[in-house]
């Protein structure tokens, strides 16, 4: 079975110690645990699970999606980071491929 771990990620913006630099943003994200495959793809659409099976990975923006998968409501900026995590199989000759 083909699972997907959640990740509910924050954009914390940093200080510059000096005025004329910029510093990128820092994500700062929490891991939600696992859900199914199949789960997921019923709240986000094949575009998303294509994207998860391509790419082995997907960001989620939309408020609505991230509240069906995670049941957080933040009131602030958020995004999911979901991460495909397909299972191994292992071999009869105990090797796994």
């Amino acid at each position: 079975m083909e699972r997907v771990r959640v990740y509910l990620c924050r954009e914390k913006e940093l200080r510059s110690p000096v005025h004329r630099h910029f510093v990128a943003p820092v994500a700062l994200c929490e891991d939600r645990g696992y859900l199914g495959l199949d789960e997921v793809a019923r709240v986000v659409g094949e575009k998303i699970v294509g994207e998860l099976v391509e790419k082995g990975e997907a960001v989620i923006v939309d408020e609505r999606v991230i509240e069906l998968l995670t049941g957080a409501r933040t009131g602030e900026p958020v995004y999911l980071r979901l991460v495909l995590e397909r299972s191994r199989s292992t071999g009869s000759d105990g090797v796994s491929g």
